[in-house]
């Protein structure tokens, strides 16, 4: 089947699936200067804009924004330089990038709240390269464990626990939950501050974003990684919690950047 052309779309739900194949397409493309990714694209974005509501922010919509956040990469990219976009943003990686196909469902259950978000666009073009940015939501932040070993983890050998009261986190030995963890880059940040914050429940399984916590400011992370899990209901249904006030502690605002 031929995609639609986006002069022919009528609706926001089908210009976000237009956007997520433009984007999918777009990130397998090697470009000369890699900081010049949302400048390129910015002019099929000026095409879209008349069906899609709210801002365009560093390469996603505002509508349906918190989905939008569900990419993943393979392989996982070097850390980028110079600066491209805020690390939530697709646009922040130099790999090819995919999107859970639950963001595109209608059947699911956001697990977050967005709080807030602004872009900062180098120039008068807000479609164009960006200078700065941040995302804040509300929701689940757990902290990765180490194992019971003591030693670190790699991103890539994260799985997810719940136990003990007022615990939870990461742990490798808890397979049984875990289908996928992606790094977004490779690069050699020592473990220990990273977080998980599941966004997105479907029927079957949970997705979510790694996060690191940076060095400037509590609260503020950059975005490293994906995760999807069981579903998140099911998970807490079988951490060892002793009551609700265990799990509400893990209630945070926080900031990516």
């Amino acid at each position: 089947m031929q995609p639609t052309r986006i002069e022919a779309i009528k609706n926001t739900e089908d210009g976000l699936r237009r956007w997520v194949s433009i984007v999918e397409t777009y990130s397998k493309a090697q470009l000369t200067k890699s900081e010049d990714k949302l400048g390129s694209i910015s002019g099929l974005a000026q095409r879209l804009q008349r069906v899609m509501k709210g801002r365009y922010l560093a390469g996603l919509w505002e509508e349906r924004l918190i989905e939008q956040l569900l990419w993943y990469t393979r392989p996982p990219s070097l850390c980028p330089k110079p600066y491209q976009s805020p690390t939530w943003s697709w646009a922040a990686i130099s790999s090819m990038v995919c999107f859970s196909s639950s963001q595109l469902l209608r059947d699911y259950d956001l697990l977050v709240e967005l709080v807030d978000v602004a872009v900062e666009n180098i120039g008068d073009n807000p479609l164009g390269q960006c200078k700065s940015g941040y995302l804040r939501l509300r929701g689940t932040v757990l902290p990765v464990l180490e194992n019971w070993a003591g030693e670190s983890l790699e991103v890539s050998n994260l799985h997810m626990l719940g136990y003990g009261s007022g615990h939870a986190g990461f742990d490798p030995g808890a397979k049984e939950f875990v289908r996928d963890v992606i790094p977004d880059v490779v690069d050699d940040r020592p473990s220990g501050r990273e977080v998980l914050v599941p966004i997105l429940d479907d029927s079957s399984y949970s997705y979510g974003l790694i996060l690191y916590a940076t060095d400037t400011e509590s609260g503020q992370y950059w975005r490293i990684g994906y995760f999807n899990v069981r579903r998140w209901q099911k998970v807490r249904d079988q951490a060892f919690f002793q009551n609700e006030e265990d799990w509400s502690s893990f209630e945070k605002t926080i900031t990516i950047i």
